[in-house]
């Protein structure tokens, strides 16, 4: 039975039998899709360790998450670190170069004058 079933749903036997399983244990509710999310993080950031990125990048605002995780043997990841620093609003976010120029370039009457006249 998994084998066809399997064939006509398009997955894996493994998975045929896993819907079974559900089905006779939790009856129609079993077979909704479940989140794959963990339910706790594996290891929360202490009150801590997040006053201590806030406070170098404050005082070191060039520096990256990388370099600040290195240099200060931080025990959390650069991702973590980054996350914080977005949640104080600590980011600056980059400016894009020829912002103005591309701009420029569609809506100006000179610029279209200039075009013309060569």
């Amino acid at each position: 039975m998994a084998p066809a079933t399997a064939r006509a749903f398009k997955v894996n036997r493994r998975t045929v039998r896993k819907w079974l399983r559900r089905y006779q244990s939790e009856a129609m509710a079993g077979l909704f899709d479940r989140s794959r999310a963990p339910h706790h993080p594996p290891s929360p950031i202490s009150p801590q360790q997040r006053a201590r990125a806030i406070e170098l990048k404050k005082r070191l605002p060039s520096w990256g998450a990388p370099r600040i995780k290195k240099n200060f043997e931080l025990t959390i990841s650069d991702k973590a670190i980054r996350k914080i620093w977005h949640q104080e609003g600590l980011v600056r976010r980059k400016r894009k170069k020829h912002k103005t120029k591309n701009d420029l370039r569609g809506s100006s009457p000179i610029f279209a004058v200039n075009l013309v006249w060569g």
